[in-house]
């Protein structure tokens, strides 16, 4: 991977998916990983990524709020592959 702008987020959450989806309407992946998702690359794959986090036991990547399903879903499929190219030799 590129070295980026890599975040350490201390994990605060005692449930990571409840307090993520208080802010946000969609969750894209929660994947008991290795944390090693960069910020700079994840950026580079879709405007709508507002956030990732580095955490103990998953890696979590969130859209912000979007009302165009159609476009939800195109967002999707791309960070998804994202994510299973970038994470594929670090997931359990």
């Amino acid at each position: 991977m590129q070295s980026g702008a890599k975040k350490n987020i201390k994990d605060n959450y005692e449930d990571i998916a409840e307090n993520l989806s208080s802010d946000y309407d969609v969750i894209i992946s929660l994947k008991q990983c290795t944390p090693v998702i960069e910020e700079a690359d994840v950026q580079k794959i879709s405007q709508c990524i507002t956030r990732s986090y580095n955490i103990s036991k998953y890696s979590v990547v969130t859209l912000q709020k979007i009302t165009d399903i159609t476009k939800v879903n195109k967002e999707i499929k791309k960070v998804n592959f994202f994510l299973t190219y970038k994470l594929s030799t670090k997931c359990h």
